[in-house]
């Protein structure tokens, strides 16, 4: 099985009306509390975008990145029915390049898929493109 029919094959299988419910994790709630008004926020990885919908909400201007034909369709729909606005990118995250500075990056659930210099190289874009006062959440499976 292709890397992308993978992703797919695991975004199809999800209930969204049970996905959509769930709140993002706790680290996203908390720091977004930290965030100032219309604070930009990267999610790499995003899936079908529950941290960047809330993010979105909330009144930060937030792009987010997956690979996933299926989770992208996903949260360009759920960001249609609630009126969300978020920049949304299809793209391996083994090739993707920052193009600007973020208040917050996200990667969750997103590194442990790809080699070592992939996300070497995307930890340390992350801190160069991190605004002063910023943040980053980084968690690996």
């Amino acid at each position: 099985m292709s890397k992308e029919a993978f992703w797919d094959n695991l975004f199809s299988s999800k209930d969204e009306s049970l996905y959509y419910k769930e709140p993002p994790n706790a680290e996203v709630v908390d720091i977004a509390k930290s965030l100032g008004q219309g604070a930009c926020v990267l999610d790499l990885g995003c899936g079908m975008g529950r941290s960047a919908l809330f993010l979105a909400e909330k009144g930060f201007e937030v792009t987010a990145v997956d690979f996933s034909r299926e989770a992208i369709e996903r949260l360009n729909s759920e960001c249609a029915r609630r009126g969300a606005n978020v920049r949304i990118i299809r793209q391996d995250l083994s090739h993707f390049k920052f193009e600007q500075n973020y208040d917050l990056i996200i990667a969750h659930g997103s590194l442990q898929f790809l080699n070592r210099g992939c996300w070497i190289r995307l930890i340390e874009g992350m801190r160069e493109h991190t605004n002063k006062g910023g943040y980053n959440i980084i968690a690996v499976f």
